[in-house]
This record gives structure tokens, C-alpha cells and sequence, in this order.
């Protein structure tokens, strides 16, 4: 180690390039320094003339002096890479963190020396933003793939930024930057070139507001006049919002590219799944089905009822029944009353005869339905011929061939549409992604009910159990044989059988729940009402049928490169002319309810 006389003077070095110069004449020694760093203030000078100087930000002392190279004279290649290295931010000069005011100025639209940029794109596209948002435009001084240099566009004002890499990174750092313009404000923000949908879509996500699906367009538009004094128009406000929703969950182009990557990692994290993605000749999507392995595992704890639904297909199109024959040729096909009721409301007038319809659909002794299509047809007879042409096989419960339960519309398709429709527009992937995150919420959250049951039945049948009871306390039983009662009333009879759990009345043969009759033989027998309702009811078959998992997709492994490379492009969709509809239309009948 070379150690200096005692009496060696101290040594005064105004910025970091001379300190480096200094310790380049030891270069090849070891030695030992004693340093006092002292900080400079800021001149009043400096601050009228809104210079913003790099001690104020940076330990190393260095002033803006060395910075403005246009100032000071263009400096060597040599000198550049040097002040660069200088210049790093500290986090890159092994500091334990970035300064606080670079890092609160990076939450901002705001600029500050020492903001790094991971690309220079991305710098190009942060000064278009504060161009905006500060009501301004500039000019493009030198621009390489290492430097970027920018001007106020308005000649002779003092406003500049430069920016540049360091050594052979990719990232952008802010060297300099004067913010303070020097030309009115009338003059410099004349021209607003940077205002486009894309950068006002980057400023309102990032600085602004949310992109819900409850946000509108004109949403955007006053929250960026109220929060940058920017007007914008309606239609450039739905192209702001559109992208500014593009830039959170994606492309729909991007979307359809990531689909089967998508998939095979959900496969993966949920082994059994049934999936099949199809596409067309030129490789465009054109459909998808998703069966979790947890709905599939469980499906034999569920009622048999298939709830079929989509967009422009009403539950009695032909494709509908096409399909249910070729893939369930043992099931058999219903209809949903409410859209039945919904045809005969546009089709035919008179309240009597809808109210006919509407008890024959759902009535469930035979005995009563002839009465009621005796009644309609005396009404309406073009409302007759209409029912009987839609095969009452279809849409009445007594006349349907197999077990339909108490399920007589399309309700629980309508129920998950409603709940999804506020993702309906979103890409494909990201779609799928709220779809999976709804039915991880539902197994769970039913899964926890259904084990904190303390009833043996589920608590919606327990319900209807003790209303029924309180009914079958007021009937008279007479023991036919070991498993025959008759059930008087004071004006009906029945007959139940308690061993193949039947009733004259019907409603414990279709919905396999005890009617009031059969809880009152039940009680006469001193038979448990438990035993005669079917195990769909009960609360172990309801853990049971929630007993899986909907796992998240599994990111852990790469995918497959035959997986990645598969290609799938966005089906052709024609954009009809106008204001894009979100909201469905509603019926007669739903707005007269």
C-alpha cells in the first residue's frame, strides 16, 4: 500500500469525472483515501432558470454543468461512456434502493433524472404521456438505439430531456432534464401530435381511473378533461377505453394465440379434464368445450339434468335437438316455460289463457292438465293448436317421459350468464380465466356450506319439510296394507306407497321430495320423513358433489413446444355499424313483470 507524506495537501475535486481522473494516475497502486464528500446547494439562479441539477438527487456532487453537453461543448466517446458510468442511478452503483424522489417521481407522469426505462421504446412512449398530460409537444433532437435527445417544439424554449444507455444494457436512464419551459403556454400546446387513443388510453390506465365494465366512455372523457384539462370526443373516448382495457387483459389476436397453451397448463393442474379446441382450415377458432375434472368426478352426486343455453338459440332451435340426440340419445329433451310463455305473450292475447297455460305447464296430475287444455282450447283455439304442435311431451311437466325434477325453465344457464356478464367482452383467455376463478369460489364456498350443515337433508329441503308438515297434521291416514295409505283431506283423497315412494297426487314421484301426504302416512307408520326424500337431498351428497378442486393453471413447467407453436387465430367476426350494443333486450313479458 503507498502511503502519502503527511504533508501532502489535500485535493479539491469539484465532480465525479475529475475524482475518476484522479484515481487513474493509481491505477496500478493500492491505496488509501481519506474523502469529505460536501454536497452543493442549489443558486437561485439555477432554480429561476428551472434547471434540475443532479447533487440534488445523486452523493457524487456532480452539476448540471456536466450534464448540458450543449453548454459545455460535445463531449468525446470516450467522455460520454465515462459520464454515463457515473451518472448510474444508485440502485445500479450498488445502493440498497433507489433515491425516494426518483422513485415517487416513476408513480407520476412526471420526468426526473435518474428514471430508468427498460427499453427505449417504452422511454419514447413515457414522454408522448407527459406531452399529454402536460399540454405540450416536442421535437426529436438525436435519436440512435443507445441516445435520445429531446426539445420543446417551440423554438428557443429551454424545455429538454436526454436520455441514454450505459455500457451495453438495453435500459434508458435520464441524464438530463430542464423542466421548466421558457414559451408560453398558448403557443406550446397549439400542437398536440401525441394525443392519440393509444397514448391517452396508456395515460388514463396508469394515472386515471379504472377500466371496469361499469366504466363508459364518457367516463374516460371527464375524468382526463377533469384530471389534464384534455377534451376528447366520444368516439375517440370508446377507442381510449378500449385499448386502455386491451393494455389490463390482453388483445383478443393475443388471446386466441395463448388459447392452447392456456388450456394444456389447466389440463395440467387439474388431471381429467376434458377439453377440445377446434379450429377451421386456415387455423381460425371456431369452438371449445371445458369440462373440469371436479365437475366431472362429481357429476354422479347431481341431479341428471343438462341445462343447454346460448347466444341467438332459443331451447327449442334444431341444432339444439340435433345435438342432444347425437351425444345423450337416451335423454330425453324439455323445453323452458319461460320462453314458451314468453312466444304465446307476442303471439296471442288474452290473460285468461295465459294463466292456463302457465298451470298446465306445471301441474302434475294428467287429471288436471286435460281440464286446463279443455279450458284453453274453449279460449283460444289457435292458442290450442300452437301447444299442441310444440309436443307437450316438451313443455308439460306431467306428460314428460323421464325424471325432470322440479326444474322447469332454463334458470340456472340464465342465473351463470348473468353472473358472467360482465366478462363477456373480455379476450378469450382472460374469460376462460374469470370462468375458472368462479367455479374455484363456488366449489369452495359449497363445499364449507355443506359441511357446516347440521341436518341430515339440505337446508333448502329441511325448509319444505317443515312447511309440509305442519300441512299433513290436519290429514286423516287409514294403513291400505304393510306399504299402502290413504291420505283424506277435506277435499281430496290420495293413496301413497311408501316403499316405491309414490303418491296419487304425483308431486313425490316427479320432484322425489315426501309430499304433505306422504310425510303424513310417514308419520302414521312412525317412518322417518329422511328416508323417503331422495340422497340428491342429502347434505352428504351435497359435500360429496363439491368434494373436488378447480385448480389454478400451472405455470411451474414450460409448455410443450408442439403446445406453443400450435396455432390458433381470432375467428372472423363482422362489426355491425353503430354503438356496440352490451345490454340484451328485454321482452314483453320481462318488462310488463
Amino acid at each position: 500500500m503507498q502511503k502519502l507524506p503527511k504533508d501532502t495537501p489535500p485535493v479539491f475535486v469539484g465532480n465525479t469525472r475529475q475524482f475518476a481522473g484522479f484515481l487513474r494516475h493509481f491505477e496500478n497502486e493500492t491505496i488509501r483515501l481519506c474523502i469529505e464528500i460536501t454536497e452543493k446547494a442549489l443558486t437561485q439562479s439555477k432554480i429561476a432558470n428551472g434547471v434540475e441539477v443532479s447533487d440534488k438527487r445523486y452523493p457524487d456532487g456532480a452539476s448540471s454543468s456536466d450534464e448540458d453537453y450543449d453548454l459545455c461543448g460535445k463531449k468525446s466517446e470516450d467522455e460520454e461512456e465515462e459520464e454515463d458510468m457515473q451518472n448510474l442511478p444508485p440502485k445500479k452503483r450498488g445502493f440498497s434502493r433507489i433515491d425516494d424522489s426518483v422513485e415517487l417521481e416513476m408513480k407520476s407522469v412526471e420526468l426526473a433524472v435518474g428514471q430508468c426505462y427498460d427499453t427505449k421504446e417504452e422511454f419514447e412512449t413515457r414522454l408522448k404521456i407527459y406531452a399529454v398530460a402536460n399540454k405540450m409537444d416536442f421535437d426529436v433532437g438525436h435519436s440512435t438505439p443507445t441516445l435520445l435527445t429531446v426539445r420543446c417544439w417551440v423554438g428557443g424554449c429551454k424545455w429538454r430531456v436526454r436520455a441514454s444507455t450505459v455500457g451495453d444494457g438495453r435500459q434508458f436512464y435520464v441524464k438530463t432534464y430542464y423542466g421548466l419551459h421558457t414559451c408560453y403556454i398558448m403557443m406550446r400546446s397549439s400542437r398536440a401530435r401525441q394525443a392519440t387513443p393509444e397514448i391517452l388510453g396508456r395515460l388514463y390506465k396508469d394515472f386515471v381511473g379504472g377500466v371496469g365494465n361499469t366504466v363508459t366512455p364518457n367516463h374516460v372523457s371527464d375524468a382526463l378533461t377533469k384530471r389534464y384539462g384534455i377534451k376528447v370526443e366520444y368516439w375517440k373516448a370508446y377507442r381510449v377505453l378500449k385499448y386502455a382495457r386491451e393494455l389490463v387483459t390482453g388483445s383478443s389476436e393475443d388471446s386466441y394465440e395463448d388459447l392452447p397453451s392456456y388450456l394444456y397448463m389447466i389440463r395440467r393442474a387439474n388431471p381429467g379434464t376434458l377439453i377440445k379446441l377446434e379450429v377451421d382450415s386456415e387455423d381460425k377458432f371456431k369452438f371449445m368445450f371445458l369440462a373440469f375434472s371436479a365437475s366431472i368426478q362429481e357429476f354422479p352426486f347431481m341431479r341428471k339434468v343438462v341445462v343447454v343455453d346460448g347466444t341467438f338459440l332459443t331451447d327449442r332451435h334444431r341444432s339444439i335437438g340435433k345435438a342432444i340426440t347425437k351425444i345423450y340419445p337416451l335423454a330425453s329433451r324439455g323445453i323452458c316455460t319461460y320462453h314458451l310463455h314468453k312466444n304465446i305473450l307476442v303471439k296471442y292475447k288474452g290473460g285468461e289463457a295465459f294463466r292456463l297455460v302457465k298451470k298446465a305447464a306445471t301441474t302434475y296430475r294428467l287429471s288436471d292438465f286435460n281440464v286446463l287444455m279443455a279450458q284453453i282450447q274453449g279460449c283460444n283455439r289457435g292458442l290450442y293448436d300452437y301447444l299442441q304442435k310444440a309436443d307437450v311431451r316438451m313443455w308439460s311437466r306431467v306428460h314428460f317421459p323421464e325424471q325432470r325434477y322440479n326444474f322447469t325453465t332454463s334458470n340456472i344457464a340464465e342465473s351463470l350468464n348473468k353472473v358472467l356478464s360482465k366478462v363477456r367482452s373480455y379476450p378469450i383467455v382472460t374469460l376462460l380465466e374469470e370462468i375458472r376463478s368462479l367455479l374455484t369460489r363456488w366449489f369452495a364456498k359449497r363445499r364449507r356450506a355443506a359441511n357446516d350443515m347440521e341436518t341430515e337433508l339440505t337446508t333448502g329441503v329441511e325448509k319444505l319439510l317443515r312447511e309440509r308438515v305442519e300441512g299433513a297434521k290436519q290429514l286423516a291416514v287409514q294403513e291400505i296394507d304393510d306399504h299402502l295409505a290413504q291420505v283424506t283431506g277435506v277435499s281430496s283423497l290420495h293413496v301413497v306407497n311408501l316403499e316405491r315412494k309414490t303418491c296419487t297426487c304425483r308431486r313425490f314421484d316427479i320432484d322425489k321430495i315426501p309430499c304433505v301426504h306422504a310425510l303424513a302416512a310417514a308419520e302414521a307408520k312412525k317412518i322417518s320423513c329422511i328416508c323417503l326424500a331422495h340422497p340428491y337431498y342429502r347434505r352428504s351428497y351435497l359435500s360429496s358433489a363439491y368434494a373436488g378442486t378447480v385448480m389454478p393453471r400451472d405455470v411451474a413447467l414450460p409448455v410443450p413446444e408442439e403446445v406453443a407453436n400450435k396455432v390458433c387465430k381470432p375467428p372472423f367476426v363482422r362489426k355491425p355499424p353503430g354503438r356496440p350494443k352490451k345490454s340484451r333486450m328485454k321482452s314483453a313479458l320481462e318488462i310488463a313483470m
